[in-house]
C-alpha cells in the first residue's frame, strides 16, 4: 500500500497553524492520513503490521499510549499491568518510542475518555487500553474515528459478546475460563455438592456463573450461594452457616482484603481442616500468601498463570511483547493472532487468547508459600464455545457497572 510522500507535505502546508505534535512536529492532518492508511492493513494483515507501517509513514518517534486500572479495578498489583509493559518493550526500545500512561478511574466512561485523551492530547500511534472485553464502551468508535489500533486488554472476567467489536483486539487472562475448569475439575477430585460464597464485587461477573456452570455440567450440585460484604463484616455470619453443612466443599470468590477476611473468618469457624476450600486464583497471588499465613494452605485455585509474575504483570508482559515484536520485525512477518513468549507460554492476540488452565494448590513453609501446580486441565480455547450459556439468563439477581445482565 503506496502512500505520496510529496502529496501528504503539500497538504500538511495548508494545515499551517492547526494542532501539531510539539515533539516531533508532525501535523495531526498528516498523521490522522497516515493513520487511516494503516486500516486495511489492520483488517488484512493485524494489529503489529498496522504500527511497523504507520510508524514508517509519520517518520518521528512512535507514541505507544497505555490506560492502567486503578487499585479499585481489581484489588490487586494493579501496577504490575503497566510494569510488565515496560518490561517487555525493554529499555533500548523505550528510548526508541514515547510511553504515554493514564489511568482510568472507576466510572464506566472513564477508560473511553484517557484512551481519547492519549490520541487526541498526547498523539498516540497505538493504545492498549484496560477494558472489559464485554464492555469496549465507544473504543471501536474511537478507533474508527482515529485511525489509530486499540488493545482491549484485561482480566477476562467476563465472557466476551459473541461477535466482539472487529475494529478492536482482544487480549485477557482468561479468568472466566479458568473458573469454568475449576468447577469441572472440583465436580471430580473434591466432591458432588458445593457451597458457593462471592463478595458483592466478584458477584457481578461472569466468572462466578462459569464456575457454577462448568461445576453443574460436570455432575456437581450447588447446595447455597452466599453473596457476601453486604454489608460489610457479614463474612463470619456467612461462614457460620457453613458449619455443618453437607457440602463436600466451599468455593469463594473474593480478591484483595476481602479475601484476607473471609480466609480467617474460615480459619476462626474451624472450618479449614473440616471443610475443603477452593478460591478466586486473584485471592491467591503471590502477594497475597503472606497477608494469608498458613490458613492459606492447601486452598486450590485455577488460573493461566503461576505466581510469578504476578497475574496483571503476566498480561502486561504478553502485551508489551507483541508491541516490541511489532517494532522490532518485518511488518509481514506478524499477523493477526500472533504470538508473544511471555509468562503463560505466549498468548495470542485476536479476539480472544487461548492459554492453558492449571489447578493449584498452596503449599510451603511460611518462608516459602506458594501455589502448586497440581495439573493442566485444557485450555481457554476448549471453554470458550460455553460463553454463550453464560449470557442467557440472569446472573446474580442484581444490576452492576460490569456489563453482566440483571
Amino acid at each position: 500500500m503506496a502512500l505520496d510522500r510529496e502529496a501528504i507535505s503539500a497538504q500538511d502546508k495548508d494545515s499551517a497553524g492547526k494542532s501539531k505534535n510539539s515533539e516531533t512536529g508532525v501535523s495531526r492532518r498528516r498523521f490522522l492520513m497516515a493513520a487511516g492508511a494503516t486500516a486495511g492493513v489492520v483488517a488484512l494483515g493485524g494489529l503489529p503490521a498496522a504500527i511497523k507501517l504507520l510508524t514508517r509513514v509519520t517518520d518521528r518517534k512512535p507514541v505507544i499510549g497505555a490506560v492502567v486500572p486503578s487499585v479499585m479495578f481489581a484489588g490487586l498489583d494493579a501496577a504490575g499491568f503497566e510494569e510488565g509493559i515496560r518490561m517487555s518493550l525493554g529499555q533500548e526500545l523505550l528510548e526508541r518510542v514515547q510511553l504515554k500512561v493514564r489511568t482510568a478511574g472507576p466510572g464506566p466512561g472513564s477508560v473511553l475518555a484517557q484512551a481519547t485523551a492519549l490520541i487526541d492530547e498526547d498523539f498516540a500511534d497505538l493504545v492498549v487500553a484496560w477494558s472489559n472485553p464485554a464492555r469496549t464502551d465507544g473504543l471501536g468508535d474511537l478507533s474508527e474515528r482515529s485511525g489509530v489500533p486499540i488493545v482491549a486488554a484485561e482480566a477476562g472476567a467476563n465472557a466476551p459478546d459473541a461477535e466482539p467489536d472487529p475494529r478492536l483486539f482482544y487480549h485477557t487472562l482468561g479468568y472466566w475460563q479458568a473458573n469454568h475448569a475449576m468447577g469441572t475439575w472440583a465436580a471430580q477430585n473434591m466432591g458432588s455438592r458445593c457451597a458457593v460464597a462471592c463478595s458483592l464485587y466478584e458477584s457481578g461477573f461472569d466468572s462466578l456463573l462459569a464456575f457454577n456452570h462448568g461445576f453443574e455440567a460436570a455432575g456437581g450440585e450447588i447446595v447455597s450461594m452466599t453473596v457476601t460484604h453486604l454489608p460489610d463484616g457479614d463474612v463470619a455470619e456467612t461462614v457460620s452457616s457453613f458449619v455443618g453443612s453437607d457440602a463436600d466443599f466451599v468455593y469463594a470468590l473474593h480478591c484483595g482484603d476481602e479475601a484476607t477476611e473471609f480466609v480467617q473468618a474460615y480459619a476462626d469457624a474451624g472450618l479449614s481442616d473440616l471443610l475443603p476450600l477452593a478460591m478466586s486464583s486473584f485471592a491467591l497471588e503471590a502477594a497475597n500468601l503472606d497477608a494469608l499465613g498458613d490458613n492459606a494452605l492447601g486452598i486450590k485455585s485455577a488460573a493461566t498463570w503461576t505466581d510469578t509474575p504476578s497475574a496483571l504483570a503476566a498480561l502486561g508482559q504478553e502485551v508489551g511483547g507483541l508491541l516490541r515484536d511489532a517494532f522490532e520485525s518485518d511488518a509481514s512477518a506478524i499477523t493477526d493472532g500472533a504470538i508473544a513468549d511471555g509468562p503463560r507460554s505466549g498468548g495470542a492476540l485476536s479476539t480472544g487468547t487461548d492459554s492453558p488452565i492449571f489447578i493449584r494448590e498452596v503449599a510451603g513453609s511460611a518462608a516459602a508459600r506458594a501455589n502448586a501446580l497440581l495439573a493442566e486441565v485444557g485450555r481457554t480455547s476448549d471453554i470458550d464455545p460455553v460463553a454463550s450459556a453464560l449470557r442467557d439468563g440472569p446472573r446474580t439477581g442484581w444490576s452492576n457497572a460490569y456489563g453482566s445482565l440483571a
